[in-house]
């Protein structure tokens, strides 16, 4: 029993929850109630844990039917009702907290009632609030279609004199959401595996998506802001609108319209917007790390970032890197300060120990960048490969070190050499980091180094970490 479909479900009952389902139980159980409250009472004892020993079907039947030989096929009788009861119950609870699916039932009733005044009349009501209420993204684009439908669906509609509805604005609602959809979702793809062409799946795509993007384009003014935004990320990966501009009008878009999206939908837009600001950075368009932190700021601002109770570790770090790239160090120590709680609880102090050293970094106190990281055993090869990396650089910046960036050098090199868990791509990176800070170090003593051929060759690596330092360093 302790692996049923009914146990594993109520293990997800808060208490509250557990109580209102013994009184659903009681309030819908018309044979035998004692019986089945009987073994709610039983379980209800030992939720959520439901120990393996105290749930074990001939146990729980000793201890409601005592020596009655029916007892256990009697247990399975409550229980095949109980789970009925649960999936009511659970229905129930999904209906109380949406006011949609409420709206959506009371129109079918409505309908079916034959209460046309009534229907029509709420159908208006309905529109009205929901225009005004803070409804979100392409899902409510969708529950629109769906009240326009249910409205001239309705047999006596034609009837009806006290509203210019007409089949057209049915159309407008089903293609706008078609749109924001399609590009929402390819764009996810593109996230994920880039523009790649695969002709066994092509054949499913009615419709192509450069004519879709091309279509948008050419009649921007006819769209919803889901369209047009998703259309002008697709475009700028694509190269259509490759201006700087237009990526800070995205930018502003999103500011401007970010209660019309849900939080996923913002997420997604502000992912992209975040690569391809940083795409630019990387690419020479050094203002751009500034349009990432006023991004990121919006984020942190409005609660996108950790509207779920937490913040993912490697979006923490790139809000603190971005900020200290945008020189708002001092915004970056608050940050750190003020939601290093909402990571969790087994990298935070990994994760806030790597955060604290990158601002030091950029406020040059390198003797602070190494005793933050001087106590922390990294759980996270990743972070103890990057918090290796910051270490050699204050190595490298202190006086009187260099024995130690010797050392270090050394053991970085070997630490990568003989780790199995870092990718290769990784390990290049990290690898192109030491050749070049090495390379860096050896210049201090040698006369006549050829500064401008090493960078050169620094922004030519295009896997390496700190990048932004190397050409500080070797300008």
């Amino acid at each position: 029993m302790k692996n049923s479909k009914l146990i594993t479900f109520l293990k997800t009952l808060s208490s509250a929850e557990m109580k209102e389902w013994g009184k659903y139980i009681e309030a819908n159980y018309s044979k035998k109630a004692e019986d089945a409250l009987a073994l709610f009472d039983y379980l209800k004892k030992y939720h959520p844990e439901f120990e393996d020993k105290f749930i074990e079907k001939e146990r729980i039947a000793r201890k409601i039917y005592k020596n009655d030989t029916n007892a256990i096929k009697k247990i399975d009788n409550i229980m095949y009702k109980f789970w009925n009861f649960l999936e009511g119950y659970i229905i129930q609870k999904e209906l109380e907290d949406s006011q949609k699916l409420q709206d959506f039932l009371l129109l079918k009733a409505l309908k079916n009632r034959k209460l046309d005044k009534y229907f029509f009349k709420k159908v208006d009501e309905l529109e009205n609030d929901w225009k005004g209420n803070n409804y979100r993204g392409a899902d409510h684009i969708f529950d629109l279609y769906k009240l326009k439908k249910i409205r001239i669906s309705h047999p006596n509609y034609v009837d009806r004199t006290s509203t210019s509805f007409n089949t057209k604005s049915l159309i407008k609602e089903i293609e706008q959401l078609y749109l924001a959809v399609k590009l929402r979702l390819s764009l996810s793809d593109f996230m994920a595996h880039g523009y790649i062409k695969d002709t066994k799946e092509k054949s499913f795509e009615l419709l192509s998506l450069d004519y879709l993007n091309e279509f948008v384009s050419e009649n921007n003014e006819t769209h919803n802001i889901h369209v047009n935004i998703y259309n002008g990320l697709h475009n700028a990966y694509s190269g259509k609108a490759d201006s700087y501009e237009r990526l800070t009008e995205l930018k502003k878009d999103l500011f401007n319209h970010y209660d019309s999206f849900t939080y996923d939908e913002q997420h997604d837009i502000a992912d992209n917007l975040s690569n391809l600001f940083f795409l630019k950075y990387r690419t020479g368009t050094l203002e751009a790390i500034n349009d990432l932190f006023e991004l990121n700021k919006f984020l942190v601002d409005n609660n996108v970032i950790n509207h779920e109770g937490y913040i993912v570790a490697h979006t923490f770090q790139n809000i603190v890197n971005v900020a200290c790239g945008a020189q708002q160090t001092e915004w970056a120590e608050q940050f750190i300060e003020e939601k290093q709680h909402f990571l969790e609880e087994n990298f935070k102090e990994d994760i806030v120990a790597l955060s604290k050293s990158s601002v030091y970094l950029k406020t040059k106190e390198y003797e602070k960048v190494l005793d933050a990281l001087a106590t922390i055993k990294f759980k996270n090869v990743f972070n103890s490969a990057f918090a290796r990396a910051i270490q050699l650089i204050a190595y490298f910046e202190l006086d009187d070190y260099e024995e130690l960036f010797i050392n270090h050098h050394k053991s970085f090199s070997l630490f990568l050499l003989r780790n199995k868990t870092l990718s290769e791509e990784h390990k290049r990176s990290f690898s192109n980091f030491i050749h070049f800070t090495k390379r860096l170090f050896e210049s201090k003593y040698t006369r006549n180094t050829d500064n401008q051929a090493l960078r050169a060759e620094v922004i030519a690596c295009k896997q390496i970490v700190y990048q932004s330092w190397l050409l500080e360093k070797v300008t």
